[in-house]
């Protein structure tokens, strides 16, 4: 997936679960991998929390992919 390709789903999905799902992972699996509740990744996904750094760092190791990649909204804000 290229730069402009990653953009675009950024703008209507957050890249949390794109990367899940570009997995084939459930929100289960995904926090089985990253040692979180499942509740945690639902929340995360939706917006309705942000991620502690530990949390963020947890779920960005499971999916082998950048915190970066997975919060870029936080890494502007310097949050996270």
């Amino acid at each position: 997936m290229d730069s402009t390709q990653r953009n675009r789903l950024y703008d209507s999905v957050r890249p949390l679960r794109l990367y899940r799902v570009a997995r084939g992972w459930r929100q289960v699996d995904l926090a089985e991998a990253a040692g979180i509740r499942a509740e945690s990744v639902c929340r995360i996904e939706t917006g309705r929390v942000q991620p502690h750094a530990a949390t963020a760092a947890a779920l960005a190791r499971a999916l082998q992919v950048p915190v970066a990649e997975l919060f870029p909204e936080s890494v502007r804000n310097g949050s996270g």
